[in-house]
């Protein structure tokens, strides 16, 4: 049997994202050595800024037909994405039009936080490897999501079970940062290391994370520490995607 792997990404435009996706694909590709891997991004924005930079990276169905014109029997699909979401929705509507072409058909992975044992193995490996040694326990740790999610209040939970100075807040819903803003003063935090939760380091996490995010944190008398690294360049965290390729 013929069978490959499809990677698919949100995408991103900003240089720095490649390391991300670079290393992911290392950890999937070192699970399975004997086997094809191919990428995909569900962001057509991203697409067309990349392709003009001569950049081509190609969308899922894109990606489909051409495995399809390859012979490909059957094809694994992991979403390199922390939650399900609206691309994964989209995804599941190339699988149904072209997974006939393939004559195993088509699987695809869990998504990073998925099961309720996927939230415990991020906090793991969240607390051990993505926040900096250096932090104190009277410092807040605040995740910077892009938009908000049903699955929060299950993350958040679990986070705040280890850490009661861990904190949640998304870009778009600008009255989480007020509500964020609040929480902190109320629990006299003096210092906040801004994490983004992200797979990802793109123009989100340098302007908007890092500066305007900042600027406003720091506007209450609190030092802000901007990490900016995507989720994706954590080797710990990569390696949790690539565990669910079974």
């Amino acid at each position: 049997m013929k069978e490959e792997i499809l990677v698919v990404f949100i995408g991103s435009s900003h240089p720095q994202a490649e390391k991300s996706y670079s290393n992911i694909e290392a950890k999937v590709q070192a699970k399975r050595p004997e086997m094809k891997l191919r990428r995909a991004y569900t962001s057509k924005v991203s697409r067309d800024r990349l392709a003009k930079q001569g950049i081509q990276v190609d969308s899922v169905e894109e990606v489909l037909i051409k495995m399809a014109a390859g012979h490909v029997d059957h094809v694994s699909v992991l979403p390199c994405m922390i939650f399900s979401n609206s691309a994964c929705m989209e995804m599941m509507a190339d699988f149904m039009i072209h997974g006939e072409k393939f004559k195993d058909g088509i699987s695809m992975f869990r998504v990073m936080l998925d099961l309720t044992a996927d939230y415990e193995i991020f906090a793991n490996a969240f607390f051990d490897a993505v926040i900096p040694p250096e932090r104190h326990p009277d410092d807040a740790v605040v995740l910077m999501a892009h938009s908000a999610s049903d699955q929060f209040s299950v993350l958040g939970m679990v986070l705040k079970q280890r850490d009661n100075n861990t904190f949640i807040t998304t870009l778009e819903d600008l009255p989480e940062l007020s509500t964020l803003r609040e929480e902190l003063k109320q629990a006299e935090i003096k210092k906040v290391y801004l994490i983004p939760l992200m797979m990802t380091a793109g123009i989100h996490v340098h302007r908007d994370m890092a500066e305007t995010m900042c600027q406003a944190i720091e506007a209450d008398n609190i030092k802000c520490i901007p990490i900016t690294q995507g989720l994706g360049e954590n080797n710990r965290i990569a390696q949790l995607l690539a565990n669910h390729i079974i």
